[in-house]
């Protein structure tokens, strides 16, 4: 299973304007945004796809699975997306081996959220910060980082404007600058490959998609970061990021030679 690391994205400042609520939800299916953001595991603490009936993997529970890079070159990150007592996910990721206690830089991690019925990102850490990142926006005339809402449409995408700030604490201070980030969501039935003791097979999953670029458009953006969450089972198994211009930092051929598209 492919295992990818978050990292912060830098956004344009603009001024802070009034209140901006949350985008109004598309047509489309309604869903559970926790089913989405956690993993699920059996009730022996094996990976959800070997009984009929996986429930949340909790921060409380004993972990016997996690998610890892797709064996290759960048092999070497271990992550999983598990549910605090307080209903958020955190998704803590570990460079080398698993198990080590949590050593920042190398180690870091996300943590998700459902706000009003919306799925958004409340803070991430990774190898360049010295503290916690929070995303802010909510109370000061923007929306912070969106997800993905309650309701999300198949076969196209739905667009809309966040407005986000970045604060080295959750409240959002007086003044906090804001910037634009535009997002697409949608869902899709995928067949996710999946690998388990050297064996290849595919998941049939529910996966949402989720596009979050660095300006107010996609045209105006310089760099985009697209996750992939899957419904009842993994939580997210995918992170991408993507540069409007410059020199890839790695060759995906590498990582599953084969593999078919």
């Amino acid at each position: 299973m492919r295992r990818e690391i978050a990292l912060v994205l830098l956004l344009l400042v603009a001024g802070c304007s009034g209140h901006q609520p949350p985008p109004p939800a598309p047509t489309g299916t309604a869903v559970d945004p926790l089913s989405f953001l956690v993993q699920y595991r059996c009730p022996d603490g094996s990976a959800p796809t070997a009984c009929a009936s996986p429930v949340r993997q909790l921060s409380t529970d004993p972990v016997f699975y996690s998610k890892r890079d797709w064996p290759g070159p960048w092999d070497g990150v271990f992550g999983d997306s598990v549910l605090l007592p307080g209903g958020q996910s955190l998704d803590p990721f570990y460079v080398g081996a698993y198990g080590h206690a949590f050593t920042p830089p190398n180690d870091g991690g996300d943590m998700y959220g459902v706000v009003g019925s919306n799925a958004v990102v409340l803070k991430t850490r990774d190898g360049s910060l010295k503290q916690d990142l929070y995303f802010v926006g909510a109370d000061c005339g923007g929306t912070g980082w969106l997800l993905f809402p309650s309701t999300v449409p198949t076969g196209s995408w739905y667009g809309y404007v966040a407005r986000i700030g970045q604060s080295t604490d959750r409240s959002c201070a007086p003044n906090q600058a804001l910037s634009d980030a535009y997002t697409q969501v949608r869902l899709e039935a995928v067949d996710v490959p999946v690998m388990s003791g050297g064996a290849v097979s595919r998941v049939h999953t529910q996966t949402i998609v989720s596009e979050h670029y660095d300006g107010p458009s996609a045209a105006d953006a310089a760099m985009l970061e697209r996750f992939y969450f899957a419904q009842g089972n993994f939580g997210r198994y995918r992170w991408e990021r993507w540069d409007h211009n410059g020199t890839p930092a790695r060759d995906l051929s590498a990582d599953c030679p084969a593999m078919p598209p």
